[in-house]
């Protein structure tokens, strides 16, 4: 598994599936105030898509 930590995890994984992933777990807010979200790319692979803390 693969993450990446942004700016705006929403706008990512938008991006993402624009451009063939498919979505695993839509972004949520964890109980530390992270919000984490998964996808698969074209290839199978998970990503892990998370929101840089303050």
């Amino acid at each position: 598994m693969r993450w990446f930590y942004n700016r705006n995890a929403e706008e990512t994984v938008s991006t993402s599936i624009q451009g063939g992933a498919t979505i695993v777990e839509s972004p949520k807010t964890k109980p530390w105030g992270r919000i984490v979200a998964y996808v698969r790319d074209i290839d199978g692979f998970l990503i892990e898509i998370c929101k840089e803390m303050s």
